[in-house]
């Protein structure tokens, strides 16, 4: 709690200077451009709009990962309760395999999201306002829907983690 308590304040003061440097700059280009001002209204909406489509994406994503981590804990936890009789049973590799296609169904969903994220701007410069990173993000939209979502839908193990989806 200490942590937080120390960073909030200079992360406060970072983003009030941040704001500050936009709208001076703002208002020296509209002082020397005017045309300006007719221009940055529908970008700002436009960033606006794709700024909320990405952050609904995002929770989609986070939520298919939480949902899709879950049965990886389960599986585990059941396994290191019946290990004895698991080795008993000479029956490792059936448990590894399933172990194994539950991280897969995970990370597809974990992928996504770090993809769409990076693509966005939020890896550093691998993608950041450029356009592939544009096309990219499409691109992974419509695999998501198109395909992926109805796959992870149809593996998922209960009505009650489907509701999440709709």
């Amino acid at each position: 709690m200490d942590g937080v308590d120390s960073i909030l304040p200079a992360s406060i003061y970072t983003a009030l200077l941040t704001c500050g440097n936009l709208l001076a700059a703002a208002v020296q280009i509209s002082i020397v451009f005017p045309i300006f001002l007719a221009v940055v209204f529908p970008i700002s909406l436009a960033y606006v709009g794709l700024q909320r489509f990405f952050n609904r994406t995002s929770l989609e994503l986070k939520r298919l990962d939480a949902i899709s981590r879950s049965p990886i804990y389960a599986h585990f936890s059941e396994t290191l309760g019946g290990l004895s009789t698991i080795r008993a049973f000479d029956r490792e590799g059936t448990f590894e395999g399933t172990s194994l296609r539950m991280v897969d169904t995970n990370m597809r969903a974990y992928w996504l999201w770090y993809v769409l994220w990076c693509c966005t701007g939020g890896g550093g410069s691998s993608g950041r306002g450029s356009c592939e990173g544009r096309v990219a993000t499409w691109g992974m939209w419509v695999c998501w829907r198109r395909f992926l979502c109805p796959w992870l839908w149809s593996r998922l193990p209960s009505t009650r983690s489907r509701a999440c989806l709709v």
